[in-house]
């Protein structure tokens, strides 16, 4: 009997710990690991977009929890009469995968929805789909970061987007960015970044 008891005891023990395990991939979703970037953020860019025109683009993040952030941003070009419009909101994923040898390396995981806009001469046109991707924040120094990303975009004519670029920090909480995408519109833009923290 003694020997039931404790057998018993033994089994509700380890199930309890089973079940209150995390599995490893909860484990990496949920673990939040000090790094230097941030995610609450406002930026603005020039935009020059090929067959699209030049104009301008609006950003912003902020983190709704450790991890994890809801993101969106508004793009107007404009080129020979034609107004050319693309709204996106959605959420970010984001932690740091190397964080003791590479100080400043994140992943970034992200999912949009996107509305678009062409106001032609001769047509008005719209469309709505989505924009998956996934991509890194690497910190070179205190002061300079790269980043890369890989994207896929449903909107208009499906496209594959890869995408690049860099940060220098001016002042505290503002920086100075570029970057270009190689798409089926490729994109330049130039501007500023500033981080609530």
């Amino acid at each position: 009997m003694k020997a039931l008891l404790s057998y018993l005891s033994l089994s509700t023990a380890l199930i309890s710990t089973l079940a209150l395990a995390e599995t490893p991939a909860e484990e990496f979703l949920n673990q939040n690991n000090p790094n230097i970037f941030s995610y609450d953020y406002i930026e603005a860019n020039l935009v020059a977009q090929n067959n699209h025109g030049t104009g301008f683009n609006v950003n912003g993040s902020y983190d709704l929890k450790p991890n994890f952030a809801v993101i969106g941003g508004v793009q107007y070009t404009s080129d020979n009469g034609a107004d050319y419009t693309t709204i996106s909101a959605g959420g970010a994923f984001h932690r740091q995968i190397v964080a003791d040898e590479v100080p400043g390396l994140d992943l970034v995981a992200h999912a949009e929805l996107q509305q678009a806009f062409a106001d032609t001469k001769h047509n008005d046109l719209s469309d709505f789909g989505i924009k998956l991707g996934a991509g890194v924040r690497y910190h070179i120094n205190t002061k300079l970061e790269t980043f890369g990303d890989f994207s896929v975009a449903t909107t208009g004519n499906s496209t594959i987007i890869i995408s690049g670029g860099a940060r220098l920090m001016l002042a505290k909480n503002l920086s100075a960015q570029a970057g270009y995408a190689f798409s089926d519109h490729n994109t330049l833009h130039i501007g500023l970044r500033y981080q609530f923290r």
